[in-house]
């Protein structure tokens, strides 16, 4: 084949009698099938064959040079870099979505206006952005499935002013106004709290120092720092002094942020480190009403002889939850190791862990919001009825402890702002009583801050303490209606049975969930009062009352109580009335024997 001007290259693996792309009509090449060769193709179309053997490929290689991979390499970078400034400007200007770059020019921009002296002024200007890391060490992170991730806080990054002390409200205010506004507290807050100032108050929020650790105060209606002396009264300047001393000993060096606050702390954009729904992907953050369960990781101490935690004294959330956790009784269905061996409804051992706080306060509202069939009865919502008056004219009651109906106009009736809440309570017939606010705080309090681990305790002595606390058998007490009496009123009794005077029953306390027991004595008789307690649903079958640990003499203390209340001129039931084998043929009751099967609907 002759020298060509312009020749090219084909790789060509043939079947048979096909034609070579490129070649002449009716032009074909055969070789063995399977087997490449290579065809020449020259300027002019003309073709020829080369073995792959003969043909040395060096001559055909391309060949860039380096000006052009420059070039390319170069077009590369610049495009990465297009994207990454386009990225982070989209962040900064889409409001929620502000990240660590965005607040610390806003810092320093508030902090440069707040300085007389034009070198300070220039320098804080002139700080370059940075990412602000804090790895804490001895208080590891606890995962859903109970494994430890070491802490990593950024959160500084963002709060940058949480130790500087001109970092107020009312400088950020001044500030971002440019003099413009100079408010008190009350001023300040009203201020905040319009929508066209929002901006202003998410900023004062993220830049300003942290309540009492520079000397800032803090109001319980204001949700960022005051300067020191802003508020003159005892309350506020008791509180501060708490602050101070608290903030002390607990520097973010060692404890970061999330150890008390929760959240991401290893975001940088603010909605993520501060989400409360999934986009947390380590921990929503822990508002601040519930911060008592945060600050039981450390400071509790627990008794394994009462199966009850002892708190610091300004811890009363939590404190007031682990009450109301007994008052109504809910240790008697709920176990919680080391405080309470219920085994009706789900364990809550290590709820704070793997529920969120929104997720309890809905179960609380409304008991049914996931399990339609659920048992646990509407503590703190009341059932809604609609009657028809005599013009056909609609109108809705609510039921109060007595069972009677009354006007809702009469009920203080909650505002939740969880609109999941409020549709699930509408669609079940239920309201949220205003009352009981406190109430469900406290409640979610005390369950948040059962993730079962303590900082305040090695896991050894954790299960040390349990077992204790399992291994102890029920109080043996004196057979007394007293005793009976006193053991009714710590045990959540009260919570769904009412009981009333005998001569006024409207004269007494308790819920209305259970039967009203003010005349226990004149309906049913010392034994089957008795059996009942050992076992509710053998006597009642769709009874939701659980079975209690109690010892023989608690048993038959609650009984002699419940006996002695009889309605006036009424004598005691007999054995022989309500225990006759026509009634209940297995006679006396036998543990677990007929256990409620509505019982294994109360799950999560």
């Amino acid at each position: 084949m002759k020298t060509l001007g312009w020749p090219t290259a084909v790789l060509y693996l043939p079947s048979r009698n096909r034609r070579c792309p490129g070649a002449p009509a009716g032009a074909a090449f055969r070789g063995t099938a399977g087997r490449a060769f290579f065809v020449i193709v020259s300027e002019q179309g003309e073709h020829d064959i080369l073995p792959p053997r003969t043909l040395d490929m060096s001559s055909f290689e391309p060949r860039i040079s380096i000006i052009t991979k420059f070039v390319l390499w170069s077009v590369v970078l610049l495009g990465l870099t297009i994207y990454v400034v386009a990225r982070s400007t989209w962040n900064n200007q889409d409001q929620p979505t502000h990240d660590y770059i965005y607040w610390q020019d806003h810092y320093k921009t508030v902090a440069a206006s707040l300085t007389s002296d034009p070198e300070v002024r220039k320098a804080t200007l002139a700080t370059p952005e940075t990412v602000n890391q804090v790895t804490v060490l001895q208080f590891p992170f606890m995962q859903a499935d109970g494994a430890n991730q070491q802490r990593v806080d950024r959160c500084q990054s963002c709060h940058v002013g949480l130790e500087n002390p001109s970092m107020t409200a009312e400088n950020i205010v001044r500030a971002l106004t440019k003099g413009k506004e100079n408010l008190s507290p009350d001023q300040l807050a009203a201020f905040l709290r319009k929508p066209e100032n929002r901006e202003i108050y998410t900023a004062v929020k993220v830049l300003s120092a942290h309540p009492g650790k520079t000397g800032g105060l803090v109001k319980s209606t204001l949700p960022y720092a005051l300067a020191a002396g802003s508020s003159p009264d005892i309350a506020s300047a008791a509180s501060l002094a708490a602050l101070t001393r608290t903030m002390a000993s607990h520097s973010f060096a060692t404890y970061g942020c999330t150890t008390c606050h929760y959240g991401s702390g290893r975001e940088l954009q603010e909605r993520k480190a501060h989400a409360t729904t999934n986009e947390a992907w380590l921990q929503p953050l822990m508002p601040a009403k519930y911060m008592d369960a945060a600050c039981a990781q450390c400071h509790t101490s627990n008794n394994p002889k009462t199966g009850t935690s002892a708190y610091l004294e300004q811890m009363r959330t939590i404190a007031r939850g682990q009450s109301l956790f007994k008052s109504n009784a809910c240790w008697g269905c709920h176990k919680v190791d080391g405080f309470s061996k219920g085994n009706v409804g789900p364990e809550l051992t290590n709820e704070g862990r793997i529920v969120r706080s929104e997720t309890i306060e809905h179960q609380l509202w409304d008991p049914r919001y996931k399990v339609n069939n659920c048992v646990m009865p509407y503590f703190f919502s009341r059932k809604i009825i609609t009657d028809f008056d005599a013009q056909g004219k609609p109108h809705d009651y609510y039921l109060n402890d007595y069972g009677d109906k009354r006007p809702l106009s009469e009920l203080a009736v909650a505002q939740i702002a969880n609109p999941d809440i409020r549709e699930s309570l509408t669609a079940h017939g239920y309201v949220p009583d205003a009352r009981a606010v406190n109430d469900v705080d406290a409640l979610t309090t005390y369950l948040l801050a059962q993730t079962g681990s303590s900082y305040s305790e090695s896991q050894g002595q954790r299960i040390a303490r349990i077992a204790a606390y399992n291994a102890q058998m029920p109080l043996e007490v004196p057979k007394t209606i007293d005793e009976g009496r006193l053991i009714f009123e710590q045990s959540g009794c009260y919570s769904c049975h009412y009981v009333g005077d005998a001569k006024n029953p409207r004269n007494g306390k308790g819920g209305g969930v259970g039967p009203n027991l003010s005349w226990e004595g004149s309906r049913h008789s010392y034994q089957w009062i008795e059996e009942h307690y050992r076992n509710p649903q053998e006597f009642v079958p769709k009874s939701i009352m659980p079975i209690f640990p109690f010892s023989d003499s608690q048993r038959a203390a609650l009984t002699l109580f419940d006996a002695s209340r009889l309605a006036p001129g009424s004598r005691p039931v007999s054995a022989d009335q309500d225990m006759a084998p026509e009634r209940y043929p297995a006679g006396k009751a036998v543990t677990n024997k007929t256990p409620n099967p509505q019982l294994r609907y109360m799950t999560r």
